[in-house]
């Protein structure tokens, strides 16, 4: 149903524990850029593009200085 994609949790690409490709701050971010983006409904993929650019400039600045912080002790 999904050629070409790997969906798994047991895989040939070994990830190591607490990889920093894998944290938290990612997820965190993500989740809440995706929660502001799709506040407002886009009508296409320019759209989508534009609101996604805005809502990453609008990120208040002590928050991601609080998720760098994060990231620095998971290190």
């Amino acid at each position: 149903m999904f050629p070409e994609h790997l969906i798994s949790l047991r895989c040939e690409i070994e990830w190591p524990p607490r990889s920093p490709y894998l944290n938290l701050c990612d997820l965190f971010l993500w989740g809440y850029l995706k929660g502001q983006v799709y506040k407002n409904r886009t009508q296409n993929v320019q759209q989508l593009m534009e609101a996604i650019r805005e809502e990453i400039a609008l990120i208040p600045r002590a928050m991601l200085e609080k998720v760098m912080q994060n990231f620095r002790e998971r290190l």
